[in-house]
């Protein structure tokens, strides 16, 4: 598939492994006892300016608002992701995933060596993802018993990603727009 001609030209910062804001030291902002602000300065010839990230806690409750501010030079066409990462400590199957309503589930594309999933398949629950080996596996409890990376895309998503830590006894309550942003990526 070509992109759109506002993802030309691309310039080095582009070609990144995860892109610049995975790759980059950010500066602090500003820190209040509200709010932390970090921010990412691209270089120069990047159509993104600059990336802003302001963490707050939510009034009353044990959660954070996390907003991300992407500044542009120019019109420009580029991936976007956002993701927390959970320590998987407990016992195999102790992290339980539960997407909120999703139109399917997409394995990754590519054969990769230390995935257990068939690559390129649709499915419809975590809990039934075909697998190399033959038949299919649960892939809404971690961590796996046996060394894998598997990567899964959930399309169409609605309301979020409900997580449970059973080791730690600890619950996470994960929502974005997702008008905006469709799909959960899990690796």
């Amino acid at each position: 598939a070509s992109l759109p001609g506002a993802a030309h030209p691309l310039v080095p910062s582009d070609h990144l492994l995860h892109g610049y804001s995975a790759a980059s030291e950010w500066k602090l902002v500003s820190r209040t006892q509200e709010a932390i602000t970090l921010g990412l300065d691209y270089p120069g010839d990047s159509p993104v300016e600059r990336i802003t990230r302001t963490i707050r806690p939510i009034d009353g409750q044990p959660g954070l608002e996390v907003c991300v501010e992407i500044r542009a030079r120019r019109r420009c066409v580029r991936p976007f992701g956002f993701h927390p990462n959970f320590a998987l400590c407990g016992a195999p199957g102790s992290f339980r995933i539960e997407p909120g309503p999703y139109r399917f589930g997409l394995t990754h594309p590519v054969a990769e060596p230390a995935a257990r999933a068939e690559p390129d398949r649709r499915f419809t629950t975590l809990a039934d993802v075909v697998v190399k080996a033959g038949g299919s596996e649960r892939f809404d409890r971690l961590p796996f018993a046996d060394d894998r990376e598997d990567i899964l895309q959930l399309c169409g998503i609605e309301g979020g990603v409900h997580l449970v830590d059973e080791h730690d006894r600890v619950a996470w309550d994960l929502s974005w727009d997702t008008a905006k942003l469709p799909s959960c990526l899990l690796w």
